[in-house]
C-alpha cells in the first residue's frame, strides 16, 4: 500500500529477488511501480530483478518432487493471467501455499511505462552480463523517468 511506503524521495528505488511477482495481480504491479515514481528523487532510477518466465510454460496442474526428500511442489498455472499458484506439501503433510504473478520483460516495460519510468538498461545479472531476449534466465532492469 502507497501510504505504508517511506515518503523518500530515493534515489534509487530496489525491486529486486522477484519482488514484482509477489503481488496478486497486475494492477498491484502497476501500483507498485507507480509509487515508486512517486517516491523517487528527480532523476531517480528503478532497478527491478526477476527471473523470465518460460513463453513455453503452459496452463495446467502439475507436481513435482520437491528440492528436499518427502517434500512435493503441487502447481496451477495460468498463463491468461500470468499467476502461479503452488504449496510446498511436506512429508507430514504441512502445506505452505505461494502465488506469483509473473511478467515478461517487455510486459514490465509496459507497466512501467503506464506510470513514468522508461527502460535505461537491462543487463542478465548484477555483473553486467549481455541480456539475451527472453532466452535469458532472468534480468536486472533499469527504469529512468520517462
Amino acid at each position: 500500500q502507497p501510504e505504508s511506503v517511506p515518503a523518500g524521495p530515493f534515489d534509487v528505488v530496489l525491486a529486486a529477488f522477484n519482488f514484482l511477482f509477489n503481488l496478486r495481480d497486475r494492477d498491484a504491479q502497476r501500483q507498485c511501480l507507480a509509487t515508486c515514481r512517486d517516491r523517487a528523487a528527480d532523476g531517480g532510477r528503478l532497478v527491478v530483478e526477476a527471473f523470465v518466465p518460460d513463453p513455453e510454460m503452459r496452463s495446467g496442474r502439475a507436481e513435482a518432487p520437491g528440492p528436499a526428500t518427502g517434500v512435493r511442489i503441487l502447481t496451477e498455472t495460468d498463463t491468461d493471467r500470468g499467476t502461479v499458484a503452488g504449496e510446498h506439501v511436506d512429508a507430514g503433510g504441512r502445506r505452505r501455499p505461494w502465488h506469483v504473478c509473473f511478467a515478461s520483460p517487455t510486459e514490465i516495460d509496459a507497466l512501467a511505462a503506464d506510470v513514468g519510468w522508461a527502460l535505461e538498461e537491462r543487463h542478465e545479472d548484477w555483473t553486467g552480463t549481455p541480456f539475451l531476449s527472453e532466452d535469458s534466465p532472468a534480468h536486472v532492469s533499469v527504469y529512468r523517468p520517462a
